[in-house]
């Protein structure tokens, strides 16, 4: 948990789920919800509506556009990691170094740190619109 409040999050309030520990942090007219199940507890035991077809997590993603200010994605996660330093006396785990990306007519910068339990957080930040109107590709 406290390695969101590197983000701005605070935690709101803990609590059980019956065998799963929960967490609720606010922040960025936000709530971010953490939920740990123990391994004993198998897909066929999900309450309904979770099924056990679930493939679990793959990242999450955080728009860091105004927090980077005008410097680049590569200067923000210096920043980032500085804090973390200096609060947890850890280094962020970076998984991918940033990385340049056009979509929605817009153009990005993408990287991936990794949680201390090995979630994927997705920080990206908007460096300018194309002014060119996005492929509507049917899927």
């Amino acid at each position: 948990m406290l390695f969101y409040s590197l983000f701005g999050f605070e935690e709101e309030c803990r609590f059980r789920s019956g065998a799963a520990r929960c967490a609720w942090l606010t922040g960025a007219s936000t709530r971010l919800e953490l939920v740990e199940v123990p391994s004993y507890v198998n897909a066929t035991s999900a309450p309904d509506g979770l099924a056990a077809e679930a493939v679990g997590l793959n990242h999450l993603c955080f728009d860091v556009t105004d927090d980077a200010g005008d410097g680049d994605l590569a200067a923000f996660l210096g920043r980032l990691n500085a804090r973390s330093e200096e609060r947890f006396r850890k280094s962020l785990r970076l998984a991918l170094e940033p990385q340049q990306l056009l979509a929605g007519g817009a153009a990005y910068e993408y990287a991936f740190v990794a949680d201390p339990d090995g979630v994927l957080v997705e920080l990206i930040r908007r460096r300018n619109a194309l002014g060119v109107e996005p492929e509507v590709d049917d899927w």
